[in-house]
């Protein structure tokens, strides 16, 4: 008889591409924690884009956007923001020909309101000096900067910005107001 004995490492130890990954984990969570961003776990893939957060050469960070229209359920994605961009600059491309699902024409730079969830998921890490927000959306200023919005007391990125928009022109802005537990 002839058998193969396979010696296992024991459990304490890891891989060198585990340690390897371990590391540049730290490195992203000390490089987001200097810029005061919060890094959460993803909460889903977006299909078909490979689009991930990242700090370039120069540290600046990267990061992918989700805009939802929660009144049709359709997204738009931007790739690539960068952290000083302002987001009216990213959403004046996207609204600068009327959306193809909007027959009214209500969603324009003008009508629009922006928001973002609070406390979705828990972070990675706990910064310094923060304190537990309530959970919930905050409208947010579109004239700011992404790390702006990245910085906002609460805001736990799930490795994609995801901003939810709506129209004050639209019928359904006032039962969005009522029903999203809005945290001032």
């Amino acid at each position: 008889f002839f058998f193969l004995m396979i010696r296992r490492p024991p459990r304490s130890t890891q891989s060198r591409s585990s340690a390897a990954s371990d590391v540049y984990k730290r490195q992203v969570l000390d490089l987001c924690e200097k810029k005061k961003i919060v890094l959460g776990k993803p909460l889903y893939e977006i299909p078909n884009v490979d689009a991930k957060f990242h700090f370039d050469a120069d540290g600046i960070f990267h990061v992918p956007i989700i805009l939802a229209y929660p009144e049709f359920r359709q997204t738009d994605i931007i790739r690539d923001a960068k952290e000083d961009d302002p987001l009216e600059a990213h959403l004046a491309t996207v609204l600068e020909y009327k959306l193809p699902w909007d027959i009214e024409g209500f969603y324009d730079m003008e009508s629009i309101e922006c928001f973002i969830e609070l406390n979705q998921i828990e972070p990675y890490r706990v910064v310094q000096g923060s304190t537990k927000q309530k959970k919930g959306l905050k409208k947010i200023d579109i004239s700011k900067t992404i790390l702006q919005i990245l910085q906002t007391k609460g805001f736990v990125l799930p490795q994609v910005i995801e901003v939810l928009i709506v129209s004050r022109r639209s019928k359904f802005y006032p039962l969005f107001l009522k029903n999203s537990g809005l945290v001032a």
